[in-house]
């Protein structure tokens, strides 16, 4: 490959990025927005699974 073909291919690669960054962003906030709605349950969720494995591990310890 010679530099100007690989210079025509970073031409294009840029180009067709350049397109496409604003979709990836449309899609990043998406899933920022849906995390940020499920994170309380999720949150909890954890929390709940912690305490649990805080009173299993107490009770172990005490027999």
């Amino acid at each position: 490959m010679t530099s100007k073909e690989k210079k025509g291919l970073k031409k294009i690669f840029f180009s067709n990025l350049s397109f496409l960054i604003p979709f990836f962003f449309f899609f990043f906030l998406l899933l920022f927005f849906f995390i940020k709605k499920r994170s309380k349950r999720i949150r909890s969720f954890f929390k709940e699974k912690l305490i649990e494995s805080k009173n299993e591990s107490r009770f172990k310890a005490v027999f």
